[in-house]
């Protein structure tokens, strides 16, 4: 008897009779759905010239293996539509869709003060350039961390509000990407200025930030004080990536001009056949660039205010009462001799007058009376 079972269920007229007009898939549940116990007992008494009968009697089962297939199939339907609905319900609780993206943040250290950006992007890159977009922006209040290592209570302030500020965007960063968020630290003009006065304590401000900057939970890359033609190239990177003028190709780009607090810069693409010490090379969405940038020092908004002090000085005949004629009508303000020459744009003057850091004036402007 075994033999002739297993000769039947191998039968292509069993496979072709009884599940020729089922899906595959309804066959196999069809199979599973016929009980073993009547294959069981009618196998065990097949008897030559029988088959016929035993046909017969599973074709009579049939309508029991469509029900079977039809509820296996609404049982599948369920079960995946239960699946779709947890994996919706995971990624609302787990936050799976902020996941997706990587975060930077970059530390711009300019001569009046720092600001502390936050940007974000997707992990699958276009065109080897991340679609880079900012999430947050923390200006830190106080001074620039060029007039640090002067006074130490100021610089206690300093460094409060700039904890505070890196408190703030900690907080905005998903606690399972804060481990592979990377930082950087750029200090612009300001600090190339003190490294030409003060190189020691220019060196010591940097090494403080740097010490600070890598206990905190991020990927610590660098913080170094960045050329005028770095500052250039950031900034028309910036501009022609907000605008989208690099994307896609054959867009026509636009020129940065970026007036900081001790410096210009000036920024644009050329022909990618000129080179020099002021060209730079920049590869952007897959396409490369040719930039021209190069950095006014002295000529950012305060550094030039300064100038124009120091022109208005020695122009004046009386040191008690300096008019100048750029303030408003009847403003006046007491100045010393530090506030205007304590940087490397502006020396003192060589006049028979000796002036030092203790020497006070007062820039007015006569009233209309």
């Amino acid at each position: 008897p075994a033999p002739v079972g297993q000769s039947l269920l191998q039968s292509p007229t069993l496979t072709t009779d009884s599940l020729s007009s089922s899906p595959s898939l309804c066959g196999s549940l069809v199979s599973c759905c016929v009980s073993s116990s009547f294959l069981q007992s009618h196998l065990t008494r097949i008897q030559p010239g029988s088959t016929n009968q035993l046909f017969k009697e599973m074709a009579s089962k049939q309508p029991i293996g469509y029900k079977c297939c039809i509820a296996g199939v609404l049982l599948l339907l369920l079960a995946s539509v239960a699946a779709l609905v947890a994996v919706a319900v995971i990624q609302d609780t787990w936050g799976f869709k902020d996941y997706s993206y990587e975060y930077g943040i970059v530390i711009d250290s300019g001569s009046s003060r720092s600001n502390i950006y936050l940007y974000m992007w997707p992990g699958e890159k276009e065109n080897e350039t991340g679609v880079v977009t900012e999430q947050m922006n923390c200006g830190v209040a106080g001074n620039g961390i060029s007039e640090m290592k002067v006074d130490k209570e100021k610089d206690a302030k300093s460094m409060a509000a700039f904890k505070g500020c890196i408190e703030n965007i900690t907080e905005a960063i998903p606690a399972e990407k804060r481990n592979t968020t990377t930082l950087f630290l750029g200090a612009t003009a300001g600090m190339r200025l003190l490294q030409e006065l003060d190189e020691q304590r220019s060196s010591e401000i940097m090494e403080d930030l740097r010490e600070y900057l890598s206990s905190l939970p991020f990927i610590f890359q660098n913080a170094s004080i960045i050329s005028g033609q770095e500052e250039g190239l950031y900034g028309w990177i910036t501009k022609n990536t907000w605008n989208k003028y690099v994307r896609p190709e054959g867009e026509k780009t636009v020129g940065s001009m970026d007036l900081g607090g001790a410096s210009t810069q000036i920024a644009f693409a050329v022909q990618s056949n000129l080179s020099g010490p002021d060209y730079l090379p920049v590869k952007l969405y897959g396409y490369p660039y040719t930039v021209y940038t190069h950095s006014f020092l002295c000529y950012g908004k305060h550094e030039a205010g300064r100038m124009i002090l120091d022109k208005v000085v020695r122009e004046s005949s009386d040191p008690n009462y300096i008019p100048n004629p750029c303030y408003p009508e009847g403003y006046n303000v007491t100045l010393s001799a530090s506030d205007i020459y304590d940087t490397q744009c502006n020396k003192k003057p060589n006049t028979t007058t000796q002036i030092n850091n203790s020497s006070l004036w007062v820039l007015a402007t006569r009233t209309s009376a």
